[in-house]
Order: structure tokens, then C-alpha cells, then sequence
């Protein structure tokens, strides 16, 4: 297993519902990244149903931290489409995420990166 850093590029202020000072907009986007691993984690432990939805409890932390906007988005995403996570860029977030995550104010929002754990599959290959 390797590390690799992750980089999220958002305008937090198109996505997130965020107050006006950067400091507590950082403590807004790291709380927001904690329940968002919390939710997912439960979900991965749950077993997949039949006409279930398995994502209630992430969705509900989007719904509840950022704009209505991105909550349709990351829905329709969901329904219509693969089912990328632009949050996590598709690499989900556990705890070494959330240890390293770092978050920069840019004048047209915040620069959100950490590390993630990345295996690379197990190739078999018949000779």
C-alpha cells in the first residue's frame, strides 16, 4: 500500500454553506470531512438491499453542510451517472486522510488536500 496526496480544488464557497471568517471556515470544513468519513464508514458496513439506498447518512451530511445546489449535483451524480465522489475525488476518506487534511484559503475559496491510502490491485496473470 502507498500514500499519495490528494488535492481537492474547490470554491468551498459554491459548495459548502459557510460563515465569513477563514478560521472558522476551516474548523466548518474539517468538521464537515469528519462526519462525512463517520456516514461513509457506516455505509460500507452496512449490506447492500435490494431498492435501498446505501448512501442516506453521507447524503444527509451533504445536504446538511453544503448548498442545495452541490446536493443535487452529487444526486444526480449518484442516479444518473458513475457515482464519483467529488469531495474525496473518488479515493474515500479514512483516518490518515483526516490526520493530514489540510485546508489553504484562496481568494476564490479554499484548497482542501490530504494523503490517502492507495493500493494498486493484485494482477494475476496465467504463464
Amino acid at each position: 500500500m502507498k500514500k499519495i496526496t490528494l488535492l481537492l480544488i474547490f470554491a468551498f464557497m459554491e459548495v459548502l454553506t459557510i460563515s465569513a471568517s477563514t478560521a472558522d471556515d476551516k474548523v466548518y470544513i474539517r468538521k464537515f470531512y469528519t462526519e462525512y468519513k463517520i456516514a461513509i464508514e457506516y455505509e460500507e458496513a452496512q449490506p447492500l438491499k435490494p431498492g435501498i439506498v446505501p448512501y442516506d447518512r453521507s447524503f444527509s451530511v451533504i445536504k446538511k453542510y453544503c448548498t442545495d445546489t452541490f446536493y443535487q449535483l452529487m444526486i444526480n451524480e449518484q442516479v444518473n451517472n458513475s457515482g464519483y465522489d467529488y469531495l474525496t475525488d473518488n479515493y474515500g476518506i479514512d483516518a490518515l486522510s483526516l490526520e493530514t487534511l489540510e485546508i489553504v484559503s484562496l481568494s476564490s475559496g479554499y484548497l482542501v488536500s490530504c494523503n490517502v491510502n492507495y493500493e494498486t490491485p493484485i494482477v494475476k496473470k496465467k504463464i
